[in-house]
């Protein structure tokens, strides 16, 4: 996050924006195979895969209502 905000400082001038995307953990076979019981008392509250892309989409067709070296939690974004 850190160097995400050092980079922002950095590329303003040039009005290229950067934001750190935060998508904490996703609903995959990853989590089913690395910790079959974690997974299944919590995979409902994990987000899909689809979910974050699609929110990810939105946020770059939505750049100008974020502020340069923002840190996006996928689970508190819209």
């Amino acid at each position: 996050m850190g160097l995400a905000k050092s980079i922002a400082l950095e590329a303003d001038p040039y009005n290229i924006q950067i934001l750190t995307i935060y998508p904490r953990q996703k609903n995959t076979k990853m989590w089913q195979d690395f910790d079959p019981r974690y997974y299944e008392a919590n995979n409902n509250k994990m987000l899909k895969p689809q979910q974050v892309a699609e929110k990810i989409v939105k946020m770059i067709f939505d750049i100008k209502h974020h502020k340069n070296g923002k840190v996006v939690d996928m689970y508190n974004y819209f």
